[in-house]
């Protein structure tokens, strides 16, 4: 839904979902996809993680920090962590305890 909005106002996306797609985007101003593995080494001007407290898949809280941190060092200027409800993530609790 997301991908089909952002092409409706003409904001170009490049999806990386694999983690081990190496190609660059093609469109340097506009959205990349990335799962948070497939992020690591690289840098963005802005993070936006979505449905943050959705997002844990692997049972363990001390994983899920350190997943979420690769997800928050990526960002060079601003971080966007979107959720809903009650915070469920244990490393988002932390989070939303000490920035939110």
């Amino acid at each position: 839904a997301m991908r089909a909005r952002l092409a409706e106002v003409g904001v170009p996306v490049n999806s990386f979902l694999d983690i081990d797609n190496e190609i660059l985007p093609k469109e340097p101003h506009g959205v990349s996809e990335l799962s948070i593995h497939s992020s690591k080494g690289r840098e963005f001007p802005m993070i936006i993680i979505p449905g943050a407290n959705h997002w844990s898949r692997s049972g363990d809280p001390e994983e899920d920090m350190r997943t979420l941190y690769v997800a928050l060092t990526r960002a060079k200027a601003a971080i966007h962590v979107f959720y809903s409800g009650t915070i469920t993530n244990p490393a988002l609790a932390v989070l939303a305890r000490e920035f939110l």
